[in-house]
């Protein structure tokens, strides 16, 4: 077993509500760097976690330079931006009062690089209202080094004037070889008006994009540091709708021999191995899933047999 701890280190810029549903399931296990603008809800978060000493909450902007930002405070204060509404919301959007101008004010700003030029950075959640590009171009060495999967909050039409759109942000990802995995999109856009079906609406104006460094980028540097990278990006992919793709990452692991097992008493590897349990014992109900096939899948991974019937429960696999 390998004596180091597994540490897990999120940004998340723009933190209004607090911690994002992908990351709630491991708030516990998870270092949270939280950045919010508007201080009345900085202090409501610091309310909030006072009691887990895990989550930091900032009042400040992080950006692509130091300096001092003003924000447009609006009707819908999660619409908080630096950018204004762009005449085409304005027109096509019936919840135009929503964007409604309540005041302005201004924060300090830092780049990401110089508040963590000493501390690893792994994931990055970003929903800043079309400054998700600006955060990332103050990112470039973290994203060059630590980071391994980036959430961000992207526009596909322009709902504030002159912001970045989704290729924008795409384009810069990738030139820092991130891959695209998902949109986190269901079929719901943004409604005309208020004649809609409940299931698919609406023009798609906005949505959530998911990415992460490939197995080439995680095995850069010593085995361990490859190991270290493979179980994180695995577990941000569980989180993030991609159960497959960390099911492949790992058994791509095992076939190059990186040793993920010499972490295998680790909390996080140990909920990563969980979430895929429940995974696996849930297809087991579908007809066009062998037992073998998972039974050979999960050995492959973890070099021991998969635990079936009341095993199972025993096995600590539970959700309670």
């Amino acid at each position: 077993m390998n004596s180091n701890k597994i540490q897990v280190t999120v940004v998340d810029a723009g933190a209004r509500y607090g911690i994002h549903p992908s990351w709630e399931p491991v708030k516990k296990l998870v270092n949270f760097k939280m950045f919010e603008v508007d201080p009345e809800e900085c202090k409501r978060l610091e309310k909030k976690y006072e009691k887990f000493n895990n989550i930091d909450i900032f009042n400040l902007a992080l950006a692509s330079r130091k300096g001092e930002l003003e924000f447009i405070f609006r009707e819908h204060k999660g619409l908080t931006s630096v950018y204004e509404t762009s005449d085409e919301i304005k027109k096509n959007n019936y919840k135009t009062m929503e964007f409604q101008e309540i005041n302005k004010f201004k924060t300090k700003s830092e780049k990401m690089d110089d508040i963590f030029s000493n501390v690893d950075i792994d994931f990055l959640k970003l929903d800043v209202e079309g400054a998700e590009l600006d955060v990332l171009n103050g990112s470039n060495n973290l994203l060059n080094s630590s980071i391994l999967g980036v959430r961000s909050e992207v526009c596909f039409s322009p709902v504030f004037k002159n912001a970045p759109l989704f290729g924008d942000i795409d384009s810069k990802l990738r030139d820092f070889k991130f891959q695209l995995i998902n949109l986190d999109y269901v079929g719901k856009g943004a409604a005309k008006n208020e004649f809609t079906l409940d299931d698919k609406y609406g023009s798609l104006i906005s949505s959530d994009g998911v990415w992460i460094k490939p197995l080439s980028v995680l095995m850069n540097g010593s085995e361990v540091n490859a190991a270290l990278s493979i179980i994180k990006t695995s577990l941000f992919l569980t989180l993030n709708h991609a159960t497959d793709i960390a099911v492949e990452l790992l058994s791509e692991a095992n076939r190059i021999d990186i040793n993920l097992l010499q972490f295998n008493e680790d909390p996080v590897y140990l909920e990563l191995k969980k979430r895929l349990a429940l995974l696996f014992k849930s297809l087991l109900d579908k007809p066009q899933y062998r037992t073998s096939q998972i039974a050979n899948k999960w050995k492959e991974i973890y070099q021991e047999d998969f635990p079936l019937l009341s095993d199972f429960w025993e096995s600590n696999y539970s959700d309670n």
